[in-house]
């Protein structure tokens, strides 16, 4: 049995209709069976838990129709996992993610719209473990499957009001 309790706090500044601030906190749990999670057969995986910081702001221009975002956020997770090639899972340690992203969307003419964003990760595993087999330790390596850059662009256009076609890239 794993007992933990989740917080979340933030607050949010509004000194105009046309732009927002805000902060906010937050802590998170997994146990480690959330998803039938399975071990390596040499232990119980300990329940990871998650711990955030966010600042950021958004501004809407252009009367309106385009609004601008960015926020700055730090992501720590306890007793991360990490899948096996045989789909099984082994503690990684304590990992990190510091990061910023800017996005935006907004409306070019009456029913055309686009919607886009950039998102910077400095992810590193802070307090690594060392494997089953007692070598490596995986302290300063960036985790699986965290790109340090992504961004997407995707437009849509509204037909007649009842149709609407859409595209766009990761």
């Amino acid at each position: 049995v794993d007992y933990f309790t989740s917080v979340r706090g933030g607050a949010i500044f509004e000194p105009t209709r046309q732009q927002s601030y805000y902060v906010s906190y937050s802590t998170s749990f997994n146990p480690s069976l959330e998803q039938l999670t399975s071990t390596t057969g040499t232990g119980r995986l300990p329940p990871e838990s998650n711990e955030g910081y966010e600042a950021g702001a958004k501004y809407e221009v252009l009367n309106g129709n385009l609004s601008l975002n960015g926020a700055l956020f730090q992501i720590t997770k306890f007793n991360a996992r990490t899948q096996n090639a045989d789909g099984t899972f082994s503690p990684t340690g304590t990992v990190r993610v510091q990061g910023a992203r800017v996005g935006f969307a907004g409306q070019i003419l009456p029913n055309w719209q686009v919607f886009g964003g950039y998102a910077y990760l400095n992810a590193r595993i802070i307090q690594g473990i060392t494997n089953i087999s007692g070598v490596g330790n995986t302290t300063g390596n960036v985790p699986l499957n965290t790109p340090k850059d992504s961004a997407n662009l995707w437009t849509t256009y509204t037909i007649n009001d009842t149709y609407e076609l859409g595209g766009g890239v990761f």
